[in-house]
Order: C-alpha cells, then structure tokens, then sequence
C-alpha cells in the first residue's frame, strides 16, 4: 500500500520548455525541440538525444497539453500546434489565425493519450507566413510540452 501511495504522490511526468528559439519553415509541421525540463521526474526526456521527445517509462492514460511560441511576424494568418504519438499526428491541431499586427502568441493544443513503454509524445507546430518563422524561446510566448501521468488503462 505505501509503495502506491508513493506512485501517486509522485506520478510520471515532465514539464518541457524552449528557450532556445527553433526555425521553422512554412507550411511544413515540425517536431518542437526542448532544451528545459523543469520537471521530469521519470527521465522521459533528454535534452541531446531526440531533444523533441518524451518517452514514457510506465504505462496508462497521461493528460498531454502543449503550446507553439511564436516570435513576432508580420507576414501569414496562421499558427498551428498538434501532438505526435510515435511519429504520427494524434490530434487535429489546435490552430490560430493572426492577423499581420506582428503579435507574438502561443498555439495550444491538448489531449489525453494511451501510452505504452518506449511510445513517445511529440509537440508538431506549423505556420504559415511565406518563409521560415522563428518560434519564441521567451517567457510566456516559449514552445512547451506537459504530460501529467492520470490512470493505469
């Protein structure tokens, strides 16, 4: 009974952040890579081996939320962000139209998803100004990954 009390008092998860800002190139979804992690408490994250990942190291149900940060641009109407389960969309994207105001913002999406040991959770962005946008890497406009183990399936 401790043992499970433990697990639950500390549940698989992590909290990745992109302070580092990442080009990405129009109309082409690209996989956020992650240079923080402010929490992983399961080591489902490395920041130089597959920097875009999070690989689950115990199995269930895990509540993923997730933002592309923007840099500022005048150009395009449309920011989007989706999460990759194992290489392949899991989610429609959430999406964004922006006007040309040059706003900086964050796209967020979220979900739960079924995970099994090694599946790996991917934050995808997209945009869409004519050429390559950078993403933010500041503050509360930088790219992030949650994942919040919830239940055994």
């Amino acid at each position: 009974m401790l043992a499970q009390q433990n697990f639950l008092q500390n549940r698989p998860g992590a909290l990745l952040w992109q302070s580092a800002q990442q080009n990405i190139a129009n109309a082409a979804w690209t996989g956020t890579n992650f240079d923080n992690a402010i929490r992983d408490n399961y080591s489902g994250h490395s920041n130089s081996v597959n920097p875009s990942r999070y690989t689950c190291q115990v199995p269930g149900v895990y509540s993923v939320k997730g933002g592309g940060g923007w840099a500022t641009a005048a150009g395009g109407t449309g920011r989007g962000a989706s999460i990759y389960k194992n290489g392949a969309i899991y989610t429609s994207g959430g999406s964004a139209v922006v006007g040309n105001s040059g706003v900086a913002h964050v796209t967020p999406v979220g979900t739960d998803v079924i995970m099994a040991i090694g599946d790996y959770i991917e934050l995808f962005v997209w945009q869409n100004t004519g050429g390559s946008l950078l993403t933010s890497g500041v503050g509360q406009y930088s790219s992030y990954l949650a994942i919040n183990w919830e239940s055994f399936t």
